[in-house]
């Protein structure tokens, strides 16, 4: 035998690192399996499954699971590859230090966390150097990580130039460690599994594979399986190139691309994503086809034209950004030549022969959107909300941007600085109020133009506490159509300075205040007989004091303590005539138990109520002793009134000149109780938290007087898992919801009144489906103000849903309800991407309180 040659069975460990290279057999597949891959070649589902390690369980979720013998490594950073220690066994060895070397018979190679199989294993030397420079395997090969299998038939590596061959292969790899199906509580790894016929590697880092398919599902039923003919992956851009791709569902080819890219790692990219689907009564059936282009690491923009059937094409551009100072989101939309809109301005000539064109539907249809969080430094902040369309009709005809108030969309901007003793915040607000013809009229609100507050925290001296506030503003408001008469507007100073000395102790507490309200206006366009310059000076006084006692107690095996705290309120304004002053941003504050302690009934600062009045209030508080939770909170008062109320929110000439639809057109607005009556309404409060599953919150006054409720609102929600909630909730205001009739319906009838009961819940059904649902109901007006129900089927590699229902938006000039109708569709491959309607989770997540939606929506690059 030659000296450099070795024949022999082979059981030893063996230290040259040049002899064994898996990093060059694995990165050809590391890249590829984990984010994509492609498809062709078949396989027997259960000679598939044995050969993945698929093991059945009728009684799991996915009905089996992947056998992962080296699962203990998961969590452990393993060694280069061509630094790890490495364990060689085989039946039959020959080494040779000049030519080609064998390993033969069930050859096994071994490093921490890593195994390969093979028949056999050829190195090749350079005859000058010994270095070994290529190597073949042979047979049944089989490369083995914490979650990465792949197998194949044979395999060519050229070490030096790091590039070589594999073919016949198959692959498993985990794409995410958990993901929680909806229908159960259950925690499931998602992987990824697939074959190719052929796969190269020309150069570190390009990877070409072949006749290759992709799927997440079980391989005993593989549902959907994506395929190509041809896939490249660089894994130095981070991208991945496929032609000639089908995806097919349930044996069923359902889409096909002749190119696709796509992201291989977390970098994001720049391309077309799946197209949306979507279906609205307005606009019909809508076909997005979303661009997305990654502009550098924290600034991006989705650009989607969108065939709508019922309109045209609409173009559609979202811009986020993100810095270390700010967070922002810059939405537009342009849809030219509106069909729709066209129609409808055809008509309206006819229908409204004296309407003003100026507030026609356009054809081209525009909107824009600006939301904006930023923080110049750690005292001074900004935020913007701008929300503008080019129409009266487009928010009735695309719901968007959203909107709390039907038809006034808010244009704000404010900049805060906060100081150890000064606060500053100046703002625009400003409201962009539409004028629909179909619907119910909507007046102009009174903007503020700007709006500057400087107050001060509380500081304290020699036991005394100060305050100081102020407030200027500028209040603006446009005509409302066929007004011909300018609204007031007004210049508006507010300073309120405040004193006040705590008596506090364990026990009890008193707090005595002082506070004065020194206001002046400059109105311009004044009604004639009034002045346009008002100086008003109120003072206040006020006392709040309480008491505090507890007690111990058991209850079964639980230690609670329980609180009883009585409390008295007692608030003197003097009366001071405001019949002058035009209502700029004042409301009157439904009655609930927080106004036992209010010192003003009004909201801003145009209207002061005066008062003579004491508010006797009684809490308990139950508190589990152990964990300190607040079981319970329920609490109870009434307000005894020493003189009548003579400040109201709106004088007999502003009832006089008010146009319908206004504040002060209906004499009992939101809010109102009587002035004459010595006692309020009686007011509770309670949270009640009986275990995590319930919770149990309710605010309610009630009018001895008229033996009736005048405010409510209540919520009851059973919450017993994650993925299962019920909630019933009632709201009720006296005189909230005014329903403007011809003839009109008197002012105190009850169907005036805010007066909704909604039911909502989520909940798992059999066989991972699972449903949602929800009801409004107003009662004071007989319709259902919304209603909606849908499905969802949630499986280990798949995902389905289906909602449906109907919408209130407004009312029609008649009152009568306008409502849309809206199905929201989502089809999901795990592992894959998202296709549908693109935000069904905020339509849940709105009118689902407490629900937190698991089903996966990300997207990757088409």
């Amino acid at each position: 035998m030659k000296r450099n040659e070795y024949n022999g069975n082979t059981r030893n460990s063996v230290s040259d690192k040049s002899v064994i290279s898996l990093r060059a057999i694995a990165c050809l597949f590391i890249a590829g399996g984990l984010i994509t891959p492609v498809s062709a070649a078949t396989a027997e589902s259960t000679s598939v499954a044995h050969e993945l390690g698929w093991i059945p369980d009728k009684l799991s979720i996915c009905r089996g699971s992947y056998l992962d013998p080296l699962h203990a490594y998961a969590k452990m950073s393993l060694a280069n590859f061509d630094q790890a220690f490495t364990h060689i066994d085989a039946a039959q060895s020959h080494f040779s230090f000049e030519g080609t070397s064998t390993l033969s018979g069930h050859v096994v190679i071994t490093q921490p966390g890593r195994v390969l199989y093979a028949d056999k294993v050829y190195f090749y030397r350079d005859p000058v150097s010994g270095k070994i420079t290529n190597m073949d395997l042979r047979g049944e090969i089989k490369i083995h990580e914490p979650n990465l299998l792949i197998k194949a038939k044979k395999a060519h590596l050229d070490i030096d130039k790091q590039s070589g061959s594999i073919t016949d292969i198959i692959y498993r790899i985990l794409l995410r460690s958990s993901t929680i199906l909806f229908g159960t509580n259950e925690k499931m790894p998602i992987n990824a599994w697939g074959t190719a016929s052929n796969a190269e590697q020309n150069y570190p880092g390009l990877i070409t594979l072949y006749d290759a398919n992709y799927t997440t599902c079980a391989p005993t039923n593989p549902v959907w399986q994506l395929s190509a003919k041809k896939i490249i992956l660089n894994r130095d851009t981070g991208r991945g190139k496929a032609y000639n791709t089908w995806l097919d569902f349930k044996g069923t080819p359902i889409f096909y691309s002749p190119y696709i890219g796509f992201p291989i790692d977390d970098r994001r990219q720049s391309g077309f994503l799946f197209p949306n689907l979507n279906n609205t009564t307005q606009s019909g059936i809508g076909i997005g086809f979303p661009y997305y282009w990654n502009i550098t690491t924290n600034y991006d923009f989705l650009f989607t034209p969108t065939f709508l059937t019922k309109r045209g094409i609409q173009l559609n551009g979202e811009l986020r950004y993100l810095t270390r100072k700010s967070e922002g989101r810059i939405t537009a939309t342009y849809l030219p030549h509106d069909r729709a809109a066209t129609k409808l301005a055809d008509q309206i000539p006819f229908l409204y022969p004296n309407t003003n064109p100026l507030i026609f539907p356009r054809d081209n249809r525009r909107s824009l959107t600006w939301q904006e969080q930023r923080q110049w430094s750690p005292r001074w902040s900004s935020f913007v909300d701008f929300n503008w369309v080019g129409d009266d009709y487009y928010v009735e005809d695309f719901s968007n941007p959203n909107t709390i108030a039907i038809n006034q969309l808010a244009q704000h901007a404010e900049i805060n600085y906060s100081g150890d003793i000064w606060n500053f915040t100046t703002r625009l607000m400003r409201y962009q109020t539409l004028h629909p013809l179909n619907q119910a009229p909507v007046n102009n609100p009174y903007n503020s133009l700007p709006e500057i507050d400087l107050s001060s925290s509380t500081q304290s001296f020699h036991g005394f506490n100060y305050q100081l506030s102020n407030q200027l503003n500028y209040f603006q408001a446009l005509n409302n159509p066929g007004e011909l008469v300018p609204p007031p507007q007004a210049l508006r100073l507010n300073i309120q300075p405040s004193i006040s000395y705590p008596i506090l102790d364990k026990s009890y507490y008193i707090i005595p205040r002082i506070q004065l309200s020194l206001t002046h206006y400059n109105i311009r366009n004044q009604v004639p007989g009034y002045k346009s310059a008002i100086q008003r000076t109120t003072p206040l006084f006020s006392i709040d004091s309480g008491l505090y006692f507890d007690r111990q107690f058991d209850w079964g095996t639980h230690a609670y303590q329980q609180t009883l705290e009585p409390r008295l309120f007692y608030l003197y304004v003097p009366y001071r005539d405001q019949n002058n002053i035009p209502i700029f941003d004042s409301a009157l504050i439904p009655f609930s138990y927080d106004n036992l302690f209010l010192t003003n009934r009004f909201s801003g600062y145009d209207r002061i109520g005066d008062a003579n009045q004491i508010s006797f209030a009684l809490t308990t508080r139950l508190l589990d002793q152990t964990t300190g939770a607040e079981k319970l909170r329920a609490s109870i008062g009434e307000i005894y009134y020493f003189e009548n109320r003579r400040v109201g929110l709106c004088s007999p000439l502003q009832n006089q000149l008010s146009t319908a639809g206004t504040l002060c057109a209906n004499p009992f607005v939101v809010g109102a109780t009587s002035p004459t009556a010595e006692f309020s309404p009686l007011a509770g409060q309670l949270n009640y938290n009986l275990s995590s599953k319930w919770s149990t919150t309710a605010d309610i006054a009630w009018d001895p007087s008229s033996h009736e409720i005048i405010n409510a609102a209540a919520n009851v929600q059973y919450h017993p898992y994650p993925n299962q909630l019920f909630n019933i909730n009632y709201g009720r205001i006296r005189f909230g919801d005014v329903l403007l009739t011809n003839p009109p319906t008197p002012p105190n009838s009850s169907q005036n009144d805010f007066n909704r009961l909604g039911f909502s819940f989520a909940t798992p059904l059999k066989n991972q489906w699972s449903t949602v649902g929800g009801w409004n109901y107003n009662f004071s007006h007989n319709y259902s103000q919304s209603f909606f129900y849908g499905l969802q089927y949630d499986s280990c590699c798949w995902a389905f849903r289906a909602v449906a229902g109907r919408t209130f938006y407004a009312l029609n000039q008649n009152s009568d309800p306008i409502f849309n109708n809206v199905i929201y569709f989502q089809w999901q491959f795990k592992g894959l991407s998202t296709i549908g309607i693109s935000d069904i989770t905020s339509f849940l997540t709105s009118n689902i309180p407490g629900y937190t939606d698991n089903f996966q929506s990300s997207a990757n690059l088409l």
